[in-house]
């Protein structure tokens, strides 16, 4: 073991290679008892929901990551279930947390585990070893330790996953890295506190500051798309076609309300294909699953602020059954006008045209 005395300590005292040295023998005295540890039970509380959260956040993204390399469906709560009651047994025997690990799954993975049974071979096998077969492993060096867990952990790095997220959302990406950047450098706790941490900002941010899209009647058909991704869509002539895409609540109603105003503006002062100011505001409601008191307030708002500039008239398109609710409750159905409210787009831009029209012959008689 010690051929070419890699082993034995220099003039200042240290050895190129350190073994691992002595392991002691046996298993873990069971230490679970009636009583509870009662001192300084905040930090305990809190240092619990810590290690709670990572142990849950480390398990499954492992789980995750062996399920998309092996091509499975992963169970969440049936992995949650397992960690919990391995933790449960383990405490009583003063055990390490049990979590998924990064390196032994990617070791297991490595050598073709493909059930439990696996780990169940793995944890008989360390029972035995701990029992009978340490003094084997005194002189093996640490390097080895290190060379099966890289082996098995390179599997886990997945570059085109970096291309991928690099072509399809570049605030993904950017999450990646900086989770992958933290562990490296301050250890996987951080790292995994960062990642969930950055995820929500951007969860936040996507929610506060939603995108909305004006539209247009494709040629020839009653669909209505984004004229910025569809040039050929044609907008309608006094009537300004918006789609916000998120629900209408207190974090985001500034936003929607900015945009509507700069919308109008924009065509007040461009002027749309036919030349007429915009006299109808139509919002496709589609994808708006839910509105909170603050969303009622907005569009209670909204067509006060309409009327106020120049007799704008609010149309509404595509509520869902929630929404429409919620308009009934706080009797902004009538306020709005029911014929207003149309299930179908198509119905809402016809309505909306209907109403440019009439504006446009009392503008014109008006001026005669």
């Amino acid at each position: 073991m010690n051929i070419f005395g890699w082993y034995e300590p220099d003039s200042k005292g240290k050895s190129y290679i350190k073994p691992v040295g002595k392991i002691p023998k046996g298993l873990p005295d069971f230490t679970a008892g009636w009583w509870l540890p009662l001192y300084n039970v905040g930090r305990q509380m809190t240092l619990s929901v810590i290690i709670c959260l990572v142990d849950i956040c480390e398990s499954i993204s492992i789980a995750k990551a062996m399920a998309r390399i092996n091509k499975y469906r992963l169970n969440y709560t049936q992995e949650l279930r397992g960690l919990g009651l391995a933790n449960l047994a383990g405490a009583m025997f003063n055990c390490y947390t049990t979590t998924g690990s990064f390196s032994r799954s990617a070791v297991n993975n490595s050598v073709g585990a493909k059930t439990p049974l696996a780990n169940f071979v793995t944890g008989i096998t360390i029972m035995i070893t701990l029992l009978w077969i340490t003094p084997v492993f005194k002189n093996m060096s640490q390097n080895v330790q290190g060379a099966i867990i890289i082996v098995g952990v390179l599997q886990l790095f997945d570059w085109p996953e970096f291309l991928y997220l690099w072509r399809i959302n570049k605030l993904d990406w950017l999450v990646w890295n900086v989770s992958f950047l933290v562990v490296l450098f301050a250890g996987v706790e951080i790292g995994i506190g960062t990642g969930v941490g950055l995820s929500l900002l951007l969860v936040i941010y996507k929610t506060a500051f939603p995108r909305i899209s004006q539209l247009g009647r494709l040629p020839g058909t009653t669909v209505y798309r984004s004229v910025a991704m569809y040039p050929e869509a044609e907008p309608q002539p006094g009537v300004l076609l918006l789609r916000v895409d998120a629900q209408l609540y207190f974090a985001n109603i500034e936003g929607v309300r900015d945009y509507v105003t700069q919308a109008i503006e924009q065509r007040r002062s461009a002027g749309d294909k036919s030349g007429d100011p915009v006299r109808v505001v139509v919002l496709d409601l589609a994808p708006v699953t839910d509105i909170d008191a603050t969303g009622i307030h907005f569009l209670d708002d909204l067509v006060d602020e309409l009327r106020h500039e120049g007799g704008v008239a609010l149309v509404l398109g595509n509520p869902s059954q929630r929404v429409l609710l919620s308009l009934k409750r706080a009797h902004l159905d009538r306020k709005i006008g029911r014929a207003n409210i149309n299930v179908h787009m198509a119905d809402a831009v016809v309505r909306a045209r209907a109403i440019a029209d009439a504006k446009l012959k009392q503008e014109t008689v008006a001026g005669v």
